[in-house]
């Protein structure tokens, strides 16, 4: 613990970026040959087992399993617009989020099921995650009623609990993260003061913890991206400057345990893109692009930021997931020659 508190005040404090990753490399491991055909999330169980899910060419949802050996696209159930996130805490407990269907749909190593939280177009999911098979956490936004609730499955049935706050206008999939039933956190919108919060549930009840004032520049808002629970008193925030209806750069933000706070100095150059996953050393992956548009990856570790390259066929990367028990990760991107283009999507990984 002594160590991972080191590292946290050491990026607080922030150091230049004069590093280049060295050893490992991210590379190509499956290419969807297909314009307009997207991947949205990705996450991994362990070395053997890993999920990637987005849309088809055609936009019917997709879902691809990596067995250990090659990626293949896996047959499921049911109609949507696209699969928008994917979570899973082992190969028998996968849950996958449908957008436009307002239903999550469940792997437990031999079938699939569907779950449904309301009427599809009316009800969005915006937000899933999970530690274990008692403990899966979904989050729905109802446009007619303007309510948000908090699912809770416990291995037997679902429970909801209605949010003090909104999720539903984030426009992300990552908005929740959680380490345990006693620690949940996620991404919410105080309609009454017009401001984004953030939301912590310590088992009991849920409680709205506010951003520092100053956090963006003015004339800036928050517009946020991702949620990354690590422990109680260490947690990751994506969010976006946004200004006006334009995503402007990604802020990067830390809670301590006590209060959030941005990551202001030694950032890398150009600035922040969104996606991030723990390195599995209490280290982070972030998506990053430099000041001409192009895209790189950036990591934190021992108190240093590196860079390394995406793989010549991303453009633009849309997930990243560590892989458990590892130091190597997926990541998913859009396949295309510049920032911009589209030829389809790839699942990379670091090794």
């Amino acid at each position: 613990m002594a160590c991972a508190a080191g590292a946290v005040a050491i990026l607080a404090a922030g150091l230049p970026v004069h590093h280049t990753e060295q050893g490992p490399a991210w590379h190509t491991a499956m290419t969807v040959q297909a314009a307009g055909a997207s991947l949205n999330d990705v996450v991994a169980t362990g070395a053997r087992q890993a999920w990637a899910v987005g849309s088809s060419a055609a936009g019917q949802p997709v879902v691809y399993r990596w067995d250990g050996t090659r990626w293949q696209q896996a047959a499921r159930p049911g109609p949507g617009s696209a699969a928008a996130s994917v979570a899973a805490s082992s190969p028998g407990n996968v849950w996958v989020s449908l957008a436009g269907a307002a239903a999550l749909e469940h792997w437990n190593g031999h079938a699939w099921s569907r779950t449904g939280f309301g009427a599809p177009g009316r009800v969005d999911i915006s937000g899933l995650t999970t530690t274990g098979r008692k403990n899966v956490w979904t989050f729905t936004y109802d446009s007619k009623t303007r309510k948000e609730t908090a699912f809770h499955y416990n291995g037997r049935k679902w429970r909801g609990t209605r949010l003090p706050v909104s999720m539903g206008s984030g426009g992300s999939v990552r908005l929740a993260s959680a380490t345990s039933r006693h620690n949940v956190w996620a991404w919410g919108y105080d309609q009454r003061r017009g401001r984004w919060v953030s939301l912590h549930f310590n088992g009991r009840k849920w409680r709205v913890i506010g951003l520092p004032a100053g956090l963006l520049p003015a004339g800036r808002t928050v517009l946020p991206e991702q949620m990354l629970a690590r422990s109680r008193k260490n947690v990751w925030g994506t969010v976006y400057a946004a200004s006006g209806s334009t995503r402007g750069p990604v802020v990067l933000v830390h809670w301590n345990g006590h209060h959030w706070r941005r990551v202001t100095r030694g950032l890398p150059a150009g600035g922040l893109a969104g996606p991030m996953a723990p390195d599995g050393h209490g280290g982070l992956w972030l998506a990053a692009m430099r000041p001409g548009g192009a895209g790189y990856l950036a990591h934190y570790r021992h108190g240093h930021w590196y860079e390394a390259a995406v793989p010549a066929a991303a453009v633009s990367v849309s997930a990243l997931a560590h892989i458990p028990g590892t130091s190597w990760l997926w990541g998913a991107a859009t396949a295309g020659t510049s920032p911009g283009s589209s030829r389809g999507s790839v699942i990379m990984r670091y090794s």
